[in-house]
């Protein structure tokens, strides 16, 4: 009697026969395009995890990693190391009480122990570090390219058809009058997806904010709380735009008795046109809807109000002026940017001489004088760029040393005035730090902050801090999420979580390595933080639309900038003859480094 035949499984797809229904699904999801699972050190796509595990063990860029940690479903442990092996509730702290307590090194789980890199050094320097670049395409370096041409004529021309615009500023460009205000507001679900232990530029991107609700409030013709684009805000702005008149044309006179290279003219009836109310309406309106994304100190709520000092004013209103419309006021504002400098700096000074405490009228001297600069730093001329770099920059970093500023964190019990004067503490920190470290790497000189130092609190949320009715429920609802993160609360933090080793900067740090001669010993270290860095980038950005990734400001670029440190290690630590842009500290010019850029 004949066997009964064996049963068959035959793929819809292609029609071949197999024996087992295991191995026709596994062949099945060979037919599915999607690949799902990367492998996370050459970014291999696969369709099946088991197969990407596989290949994750023995991936030729796998360097230092030991096991490839297995994914686990559930809520991760937020405690502390020792608390989790000794199964003891942590208070999440940085050290936690329970380690203070008991004399132990409190090391957070997922985060790289310190001690162990000193003789891990050695070996992962034999190895591939990083994921490398050297690949990037023109199109990919296009962004770079375009900011550091040195025939524009300010860097801002590569921003001419960027598409970065806060639609919650209603355009005024076409001489509407003034809104009446009325603010978006923040629901307690927009705070509840945000990477906590991230940078500020992290802060800006990975979340669901502003959507159906804000875009029909700005269709609908309404605007954020902006004092200076009401109606009593126009009243105010007539007022001080006498006062800056005024105040610019003091200025020229003492510059032009005090100063033998200042030759600039000054013209009462330009002055009237480009300083006039509804121009300063104008330009500030394009200052919140273009650049409040890149640089976002500004306090929008509060800003225009009759307290606002008028220095601050001056700076948005050029700032705002920069990237407006060619028409004849914004053409003409640009003649205004040294006055504005001095006067910007020249009332900082002041206020510094006369409090070291950190008051609004400090805070908002601080403001202007970093505004003023941001603009300046931007414009491709060798006077002005020596003179910021060399004096400028210095005169902020001391302004937020004697203020105390680097050490601000969010109080426990912040009344909501409280957190916005704390926040703006921190704002200003941040960037003046931030140009600091950028300037570092444009023109090849030593950082005068160190990330050492920068010890505050990381920028809240931005819809946060340009919300205008902010209450102590917001305040505490920050705070719970913020503690998620303990860990990773302050540049500072972060960097160190990076680097594994505590180094005093990141984004300067290649610059500064190859110009104190320590590259070779470090850039396992580097390479290897950059590396990581990208990949935080990719798995954030992955989860964003490209909508929130272009409100990130600068941050998108990254992948560019994380490509252009590669470089300048590499070139560095290759016993080649060195360009020009690595064989001399400091230059006045973009044509060092883009040149630079364009070497193959």
């Amino acid at each position: 009697m004949a066997s009964p035949a064996a049963k068959t499984y035959v793929c819809a797809t292609c029609g071949k026969e197999y024996q087992r229904n295991t191995h026709l699904r596994r062949h099945e999801a060979t037919h599915v395009e999607t690949l799902r699972f990367k492998c996370q050190y050459c970014q291999k796509p696969f369709a099946r995890s088991d197969v990407c595990r596989k290949h994750s063990l023995s991936c030729a860029r796998n360097y230092d990693h030991g096991q490839v940690p297995e994914l686990r479903r559930g809520q991760k442990p937020r405690a502390c190391a020792a608390c989790f092996h000794s199964k003891l509730s942590c208070d999440k702290a940085s050290p936690c009480g329970r380690c203070v307590t008991r004399n132990l090194a409190c090391r957070f789980r997922g985060l790289p122990d310190v001690s162990t890199s000193d003789h891990k050094r050695n070996d992962t320097s034999k190895a591939p570090l990083y994921r490398s670049s050297t690949s990037q395409s023109d199109a990919e370096m296009s962004f770079l390219r375009g900011l550091t041409n040195p025939k524009a004529e300010t860097m801002l021309e590569c921003f001419a058809n960027n598409p970065v615009v806060n639609e919650n500023i209603p355009d005024m460009d076409l001489d509407m009058g003034p809104t009446e205000d009325s603010s978006p507001s923040l629901n307690e679900e927009d705070l509840t997806f945000i990477p906590w232990a991230f940078p500020p530029f992290f802060n800006d991107q990975d979340r669901e904010l502003y959507h159906d609700s804000d875009s029909a409030a700005t269709s609908q013709g309404c605007s954020p709380s902006v004092p200076a684009l009401t109606a009593g805000g126009f009243n105010a702005l007539e007022k001080f735009s006498k006062i800056i008149i005024r105040e610019l044309s003091d200025v020229h006179s003492n510059l032009s008795a005090t100063e033998p290279s200042y030759s600039e003219a000054f013209d009462p009836e330009v002055a009237q046109s480009v300083f006039a109310p509804h121009s300063l309406r104008n330009f500030t309106t394009t200052f919140f809807r273009l650049s409040h994304v890149y640089v976002p100190i500004v306090h929008m709520p509060s800003f225009g109000s009759e307290e606002t000092s008028t220095a601050l004013i001056l700076a948005v209103v050029l700032a705002g002026a920069t990237r407006s419309p060619p028409r004849d006021d914004a053409l003409s504002a640009k003649g205004f940017l040294r006055l504005a400098e001095e006067y910007a700096f020249r009332h900082l000074k002041v206020l510094m001489a006369k409090e070291a405490a950190a008051t609004r009228s400090a805070i908002e001297a601080l403001q202007a004088a970093l505004l003023i600069h941001h603009v300046q730093f931007l414009m491709n001329s060798v006077e002005t760029r020596r003179r910021n770099r060399t004096q400028r920059l210095p005169t902020l970093v001391s302004a937020v040393r004697c203020l105390g500023l680097s050490q601000i964190r969010h109080s426990s019990n912040s009344t909501p005035s409280q957190f916005i004067h704390d926040e703006a503490c921190i704002r200003a920190t941040t960037w003046v730090s931030l140009a600091d470290w950028h300037q570092a790497g444009l023109f090849h000189v030593p950082p005068v902050t160190s990330i050492k130092e920068i010890r505050c609190d990381l920028p809240c949320p931005r819809e946060l801090w340009d919300t205008k009715d902010v209450t102590e429920h917001h305040v505490e609802l920050y705070r719970q999420q913020s503690l998620r993160s303990p860990h990773c609360q302050s540049v500072k933090d972060f960097t160190e979580a990076l680097m594994r080793d505590h180094w005093d900067a990141i984004s300067s740090i290649a610059v500064s390595a190859h110009l104190m001669s320590t590259l070779p010993a470090v850039s396992p270290s580097i390479l290897r933080a950059i590396s990581r860095w990208q990949q935080l980038w990719e798995a954030v950005s992955e989860k964003a639309g490209q909508d929130c990734l272009q409100m990130t400001g600068m941050s998108r670029h990254c992948k560019e900038i994380c490509y252009l440190i590669q470089k300048i290690v590499q070139v560095s630590s290759s016993g080649r003859k060195l360009p020009p842009y690595l064989d001399r500290i400091g230059h006045d010019s973009l044509a060092e480094l883009y040149n630079f850029i364009l070497e193959r």
